[in-house]
């Protein structure tokens, strides 16, 4: 199994006071305030992830052995990433994450994307991007309801609502912003189960 680096650009943080910080796109606040949706570096950030399940493919690699795996903005990317991706992966794994309310918006208005358009992402999600949304319970900078509104968009894209064929929520009692042993384990097994 290839293994690519753990990479996060160094942007300019809103949230900390315009530093530069690991980041794959500005935020202004946790948790994430609705609106927020910085457009031109999630259309970079997803793009360098592209050009990453590229290069693996390039190497020989099927991109059905390839997972997007993240925490928090990494979870949120990997989920914009599983949305529009044409490549087939073998899943997305979103620790602490959420979908933006405005990406979810701007997918809904995009005239471009007809009605063939949105039976071709349902299709391609219930068939090519098997998910894990995996979760938390006691998280106060990206709270439960976050991810459910993500597993809940995702679900009524692919038309799918069960662990074996397509994207879920899994919670984890008391977790807060972080990755304890058994969210591990359960990620070892769904990348086992995968592979």
């Amino acid at each position: 199994v290839s293994r690519s680096p753990c990479f996060r650009p160094e942007r300019r943080v809103s949230m900390n006071q315009g530093m530069l910080r690991p980041s794959w796109f500005d935020i202004f606040q946790l948790p994430p305030h609705p609106s927020e949706f910085d457009a031109s570096q999630i259309s970079s950030s997803i793009a360098f992830i592209e050009d990453l399940i590229l290069a693996q493919a390039h190497q020989g690699i099927d991109t059905r052995r390839v997972f997007l795996v993240g925490f928090s903005q990494g979870a949120a990317l990997a989920l914009m990433v599983g949305l529009t991706t044409l490549n087939d992966l073998g899943g997305i794994i979103s620790l602490s994450g959420w979908l933006p309310p405005a990406y979810r918006k701007v997918s809904a208005q995009d005239t471009s994307l007809s009605i063939l358009a949105n039976f071709e992402i349902a299709h391609h999600i219930r068939t090519h991007v098997p998910g894990a949304m995996v979760s938390w319970d006691a998280d106060a900078e990206i709270p439960l309801s976050y991810g459910r509104e993500a597993v809940e968009f995702m679900q009524r894209l692919s038309g799918t609502s069960t662990p074996s064929n397509g994207v879920f929520l899994r919670t984890y009692v008391g977790l807060q912003h972080s990755i304890n042993d058994q969210e591990l384990a359960d990620i070892a097994a769904f990348l086992r189960q995968g592979l």
